[in-house]
């Protein structure tokens, strides 16, 4: 079983709440905290269905224990694309 903890957030969404206000014909404030929490939540529901990183982030993988199946093969770390391990 693993673990696989955020440690260091995105430091920006993946697109920006003008953008997403923009393309969602918004033009007041009203809705900023929804329209901030949307794209936050369908930004990490397609990392977890696509497997990638949107943005640079920290994240740690850690085994509780370290599974019999995987030695002498390898793992498949649950997402990609990485910019040093």
């Amino acid at each position: 079983m693993s673990n696989l903890t955020v440690i260091t957030p995105p430091a920006e969404p993946p697109v920006s709440l003008a953008d997403a206000k923009k393309y969602l014909r918004v033009g007041h404030a009203g809705e900023d905290q929804l329209i901030a929490d949307l794209v936050e939540a369908a930004s990490v529901r397609l990392e977890q269905l696509a497997g990638l990183a949107l943005v640079k982030q920290t994240r740690q993988l850690t085994w509780l224990r370290w599974p019999a199946t995987i030695a002498g093969r390898g793992i498949r770390l649950p997402s990609s694309p990485f910019i040093e391990l």
